[in-house]
């Protein structure tokens, strides 16, 4: 991320607006295909690409990390009212959209902080 903003020049917004741009494309392709047989895969994709964009950039970007969380959780909504409709579901579905998220937050808070822990040994190295 540090080398593309340095080498295009526009700066720390680049990865915010990608990810818009990505979010939206997908959606849009959601839209046309809902009823066909890659709804889930554009899901997966969708789901991949947050990941992906946090562990990327997000422990440089407090509005991509806003971002990739909003887009997660407005596709788990689009997923939930495209595939299901029974209360069971219902709780399912959320038990496990939740889980998965409280996961991933855990998991991407332990990346930052080891990241952050690096970063200062580093920073400790140069000045002695």
């Amino acid at each position: 991320p540090q080398l593309a903003d340095r080498l295009t020049g526009l700066g720390s917004g680049l990865a915010v607006e990608s990810l818009l741009g990505f979010i939206v494309g997908v959606w849009i392709m959601q839209a046309e295909l809902s009823e066909g047989p890659y709804f889930l895969l554009l899901a997966a994709v969708m789901f991949a690409g947050v990941v992906a964009a946090l562990l990327m950039a997000g422990r440089d970007s407090r509005a991509l990390r806003w971002l990739a969380y909003a887009g997660f959780i407005l596709e788990l909504g689009f997923v939930y009212l495209t595939l299901f409709d029974t209360m069971l579901d219902t709780a399912g579905f959320f038990f496990a959209a939740g889980i998965s998220l409280a996961v991933l937050a855990w998991f991407i808070s332990r990346i930052e902080k080891r990241l952050s822990e690096h970063g200062d040994a580093i920073g400790a190295g140069e000045g002695a």
